[in-house]
């Protein structure tokens, strides 16, 4: 690249380049170089290169002139394929000097208003071979209202057994009219799987889990991976308040009755073998006070973890109305 340095100057590339019009191939075989170094250099200049497609000579070019082409292409408004027919040429010589002359090229909706068979040509809209009607490609001869109408239903097809796809049978539980290659229709259906695997139908019945397996149950439903995690909030310790002697102090006042589901102490004993639970309201576990505080069996227990904001307020009333009732008494 150095040695060229002096010959391959900046004003010796605008003379042969811009003003002589020669070609980069040209300059490089008179000084001896490569094609690849003169346009080097004449990136390094910021001179500006010129395009080959318009300098590339065809034999098109004296019948393709400016003239020719504005008359009609733009005045005729004939399509670049109709000129290509008529001067015996492909349609992109016709682009490549619609481009060189400058002269808009046509854009689609000018195709529709000025030449609908050659745009019907581009498009490729095939018909079907019955109706008429628009096909998507030519190997489909015929449209699907006709292949229904026509073809399915004759006994020539292939595929035709005595015409039972249009006929209908009864469910075997129910009676009602169905497909005629189901036997029960989906409700039923549901009803039946359900029966059939449980127990000793089930595939997993008598299979336990291998210590790996439970080890990633665990680990997938524990924490954050959890639907019922809330910020670690119930790892937290209960108030030092949260005593024996609080919690049987509310189970008296609410009669030792769950106030969801009215289950008794001793029901509640007998199933799960366990005094019922008390439950803090408004989910904080500081507030020990005994407006906040409600008798719940285990399962509402577990139940008031999801939609809280449901839970609270339905606890909330009812504690609330029966501290007034208590307030009343009282004073009575």
């Amino acid at each position: 690249m150095k040695r060229y340095d002096k010959i391959i100057t900046k004003n010796f590339l605008i003379k042969e380049y811009i003003i002589r019009k020669k070609s980069m191939k040209e300059i490089a075989m008179n000084i001896g170089c490569s094609n690849v170094t003169i346009f080097k250099r004449l990136k390094k200049y910021k001179i500006k290169t010129r395009d080959c497609h318009l300098l590339r000579k065809s034999k098109y070019d004296k019948l393709l002139t400016k003239e020719f082409l504005k008359k009609e292409y733009s005045i005729n408004k004939n399509s670049a394929s109709k000129i290509a027919k008529l001067c015996k040429c492909n349609r992109y010589a016709i682009f490549r000097h619609l481009r060189k002359y400058n002269i808009p090229i046509n854009t689609v909706s000018e195709y529709i208003l000025f030449d609908s068979y050659s745009y019907k040509k581009l498009k490729k809209i095939y018909e079907c071979n019955i109706c008429g009607k628009k096909v998507s490609s030519k190997h489909t001869k015929i449209c699907q209202s006709c292949y229904i109408s026509k073809l399915k239903i004759s006994r020539n097809t292939p595929s035709y057994i005595d015409g039972r796809s249009r006929k209908l049978t009864h469910c075997m539980d129910c009676d009602k009219l169905i497909n005629w290659q189901s036997k029960r229709c989906r409700k039923c259906a549901g009803i039946y799987h359900s029966e059939h695997s449980r127990g000793m139908n089930n595939a997993n019945f008598g299979k336990k889990l291998s210590l790996k397996q439970r080890m990633f149950i665990s680990k997938m439903n524990s924490g954050k991976n959890n639907g019922m995690w809330k910020d670690g909030t119930g790892r937290l310790p209960y108030a030092f308040d949260f005593s024996r002697k609080l919690k049987e102090e509310v189970r008296k006042r609410d009669d030792y009755i769950c106030q969801n589901c009215s289950m008794t102490e001793e029901e509640h004993l007998i199933i799960y073998g366990r005094n019922l639970h008390v439950h803090h309201i408004d989910y904080d576990k500081n507030n020990s006070k005994r407006e906040n505080l409600v008798t719940l069996c285990f399962q509402c227990n577990i139940r008031a973890n999801c939609s809280r904001d449901y839970w609270k307020n339905l606890y909330d009333i009812k504690i609330r109305s029966m501290m007034n009732l208590e307030k009343k008494e009282a004073t009575l």
